[in-house]
């Protein structure tokens, strides 16, 4: 029992040692205005040249029609606003429904131009979504775990030259499939998490990269 416990401590230490990947160096203005644009989800095959990135078409799953990933969509990008406005006070970040009350007209009628001018915004951050597959079962039982695979992107609003990007990808593991989990195993206090769940916890981790 003791050899387990050191074992587990051991694996503990190395996962919280690996648990954030090295920021790229980039600089940009502080305090850094940026505009959180409404996600996209990705319907077909795709490839992103210029950050090296290809989507094959088995990639893409999705548990949700395409009516309900439109408002997923938009609620993920709400939720990335909220935590990157929480966790990083070095950044001045404007919604989605900062815009739409600015112009009174939906998201989809406003140029990055005039977002840029209205909100003095030097940078947009956009999520591009290829897996959202949500679990099924419950907190202590599942027959298939959630799972998210996404691209973040930061651009220069106005050339849209990629500054940064960041790729996610995690399906929720159990502790006896892979010792390598205790981290994430213990924070989650052993449950078996939702998609949107597993999603924000990534989202935490990937501002704290931002550059």
């Amino acid at each position: 029992m003791k050899k387990i416990f050191i074992i587990l401590i051991i694996v503990f230490l190395f996962s919280c040692s690996h648990k954030n990947i090295k920021k790229n160096e980039v600089q940009v203005k502080k305090p850094t205005r940026v505009y959180v644009a409404p996600f996209k989800y990705l319907k077909s095959p795709i490839e992103f040249s210029n950050l090296d990135i290809k989507i094959e078409k088995n990639m893409i799953k999705y548990s949700y029609n395409n009516q309900l990933l439109d408002l997923i969509v938009r609620d993920l990008a709400q939720k990335f606003y909220i935590k990157l406005k929480n966790l990083r006070k070095d950044y001045k970040p404007v919604s989605i429904d900062d815009v739409e009350n600015v112009f009174q007209v939906p998201i989809n009628k406003v140029s990055k131009k005039d977002i840029a001018e209205r909100f003095n915004v030097d940078y947009i951050i956009q999520g591009y979504i290829i897996k959202f597959v949500e679990r099924q079962g419950n907190s202590f039982s599942v027959n298939v775990p959630a799972e998210v695979h996404f691209i973040i992107i930061m651009k220069d609003i106005r050339t849209n030259k990629v500054l940064w990007y960041k790729q996610y990808h995690e399906k929720q593991e159990s502790l006896s499939s892979n010792l390598l989990y205790f981290y994430k195993f213990f924070k989650r206090k052993g449950k078996w998490v939702s998609v949107m769940e597993l999603t924000e916890s990534a989202f935490s981790k990937i501002i704290l990269e931002l550059p």
